[in-house]
């Protein structure tokens, strides 16, 4: 997946934790992605470079149903191939609805037993508010707070991959919706759902929607494809990122929800 929070997001990996409080929400837009698609449990991917070489990175997603919320939880633990401003992996927890309505997220890197935080937010009432960390190899680490306003159609970037492979797919469709990161505000999203194939991935041979989407950056557009897998319920086969880098699914396995 991908490294979020020092500036424009770097692609490769993610995760963190965050408690969810229930706030007041503007109403939902309905883009037709919808949580309950979602096959749950725990998912590991493995990175590697798009011409099928050399191993960047992995990841452990975790999806479970909050049922005393009816809301999801989406939660990574990413590791590094190699280290990154001298850590080894990033964890991050977003918490969002049934129809993908935002309620917070959080993110922080880690080396062993420290845990630097990168971000935390809250969204409630229309706004995403919390704070963010500057942090680079040559300069001591900044942080400032963010209070953006947040259009009704807005999902948490960490799981814009969730919210595509979600969406009410057929060979054909188009939908729209936005995104929001902490370091550079909501973008706009363009996908549209293209023909099932066979894809083969380290987990087995899956029948999936090659999904292409579009996040309309300021500093340009990054431009992201997702298999999805045709059986119900749905979950990622694989994902190609705009670097280059492939995660592929390697293994699933129930989780105590």
């Amino acid at each position: 997946m991908r490294i979020f929070g020092l500036g424009t997001p770097m692609l490769a990996l993610f995760c963190v934790f965050a408690p969810w409080v229930a706030f007041a929400q503007n109403p939902p837009a309905d883009f037709g992605s919808n949580a309950t698609r979602l096959k749950t449990g725990l998912f590991t991917y493995q990175d590697r470079n798009h011409d099928g070489g050399s191993v960047v990175g992995s990841s452990r997603i975790l999806i479970r149903r909050l049922d005393n919320e009816g809301g999801y939880e989406f939660s990574n633990l990413a590791t590094f191939a190699s280290g990154f401003l001298g850590f080894h992996s990033q964890r991050w927890t977003t918490v969002a609805s049934m129809r993908f309505q935002p309620k917070s997220a959080a993110l922080s890197f880690v080396n062993g037993n420290e845990a630097a935080p990168v971000f935390d937010i809250t969204y409630r009432a229309g706004r995403a508010k919390g704070f963010v960390v500057s942090r680079s190899s040559n300069e001591a680490s900044k942080k400032s707070y963010v209070n953006d306003p947040i259009p009704a159609d807005t999902v948490d970037q960490r799981i814009d991959w969730a919210t595509v492979t979600a969406n009410d797919l057929e060979v054909g469709r188009h939908f729209e919706f936005n995104v929001y990161d902490p370091k550079s505000g909501v973008s706009h999203v363009q996908a549209d759902v293209g023909a099932l194939s066979d894809v083969h991935v380290p987990a087995g041979d899956f029948v999936s929607y090659a999904i292409d989407y579009r996040i309309h950056k300021a500093n340009g557009v990054e431009h992201f494809r997702v298999f999805a897998s045709k059986e119900s319920p749905r979950f990622m086969v694989r994902e190609e990122f705009p670097n280059g880098v492939v995660t592929d699914l390697v293994r699933i396995e129930n989780a105590a929800q």
